[in-house]
């Protein structure tokens, strides 16, 4: 029997099975996610592609959580499906040893620590970065989803606007706008109608039809002019000093990590609380290798139980959220103690121990605990 051809059949199978569970996850918490960026900033001026853009940039977050528990799920589902076939007693009987059933797990594992890491200290924390930025940018620059005709509003620091109505092609009818920014000379403008809209970076407010009044024509002496299309800058001052959007410790890739950029260190924590986040970044990588171990082990330790994989499956989530919350528990206290990373890898080595010492040792039967237990 060629075992190398087996090996390629059982990862192959495994690989299906875990793209299968990703795109699921992915795309059901993308869904969700994609509901809540509507309320945010749904209508503001975007068009649907750009939309769709901005919500896929959560995504690379998004599977540096989703990576691990597919992995769990997909090898509890092919190796329980190679113990309800009998296909892994032919293996066994054949020569083909657990340690090698145990290869295509790793190297898929391995993979995808790579993949993690690139996620996780690059991709995501760049992505995430540019989707608050694209947020803030669409929250800043428009505003007219916002304007509620019949009342007077405040659209830009020193400049009070009010509409009739709006038309169905989005028009606002019946337009005064007060510009008191400039407290020596304030102006009010009245229009048939107008919008507002975006060059760039910059916003305006674009009227026609209509007159400017100035409040005090004895000093511009200028009165009333009339106008049939006046384009008035919304927020100068805060186009000329564009918001950036600040550093978070989670936005933070692996250069950054290893050499904070200046502006980040005048936040408070903000080397604490970004080494709290590289940290428990780097512990959650360790999840694929500990939920793989976890997966096999468990579900070709309970091949000779009789009782049925519903409590194995259950013990197998069960260590994977101790090992999980072990790991983010263990990284904020290592960084708010100053405590040597030592202290993760001893957690890691524990369950990676306990899985290695299981495989191979014969009289090592994990469910024997809870068959007493059923038995008594």
């Amino acid at each position: 029997m060629n075992q190398t051809l087996i090996g390629r059949y059982i990862g192959l199978r495994l690989l299906r099975t875990h793209l299968v569970v990703t795109f699921v996850f992915t795309l059901v918490i993308w869904m969700v996610q994609t509901l809540n960026l509507i309320d945010s900033i749904g209508g503001k001026g975007t068009t649907i592609l750009s939309f769709l853009g901005i919500s896929l940039l959560g995504i690379p977050s998004l599977l540096t959580y989703i990576l691990a528990p597919s992995l769990l799920i997909a090898v509890l589902t092919q190796m329980i499906r190679l113990l309800q076939d009998r296909e892994y007693f032919a293996l066994s009987a054949a020569g083909f040893s657990p340690s090698k059933l145990l290869r295509p797990i790793l190297l898929i594992s391995g993979s995808l620590v790579i993949i993690q890491l690139l996620l996780a200290f690059y991709i995501a924390p760049k992505a995430t970065h540019f989707l608050r930025q694209q947020k803030n940018d669409v929250s800043e620059n428009f505003v007219t989803d916002t304007f509620a005709p019949g009342s007077f509003q405040d659209i830009a620091p020193g400049i009070t606007a009010f509409a009739r109505s709006i038309s169905e092609s989005g028009e606002l009818q019946q337009v005064l706008i007060h510009d008191y920014s400039d407290t020596t000379n304030p102006i009010t403008y009245t229009a048939r109608e107008g919008r507002i809209t975006r060059n760039g970076n910059k916003t305006y407010f674009l009227m026609s039809d209509g007159h400017i009044h100035d409040d005090k024509p004895q000093r511009s002496g200028r009165g009333q002019l009339v106008f049939a299309e006046y384009i008035l800058p919304l927020n100068k001052a805060a186009q000329e000093t564009h918001t950036t959007v600040h550093l978070r410790p989670r936005d933070t890739t692996i250069f950054q990590v290893l050499n904070p950029p200046p502006a980040a260190l005048l936040q408070e924590d903000f080397l604490l609380r970004m080494h709290a986040s590289a940290l428990e970044r780097l512990a959650n990588v360790s999840t694929l290798l500990v939920y793989a171990f976890l997966g096999f082990v468990i579900a070709t330790t309970a091949g000779m139980q009789r009782t049925g994989y519903g409590r194995q499956v259950m013990v197998a989530t069960s260590l994977a959220i101790i090992y999980q919350i072990g790991i983010f528990a263990i990284s904020g206290q290592v960084a708010r103690a100053n405590l040597s990373v030592a202290a993760l890898g001893i957690w890691f080595v524990m369950f990676f121990g306990g899985c290695i010492w299981i495989i191979f040792s014969p009289r090592t039967d994990i469910m024997v605990w809870f068959q007493g237990k059923q038995s008594s």
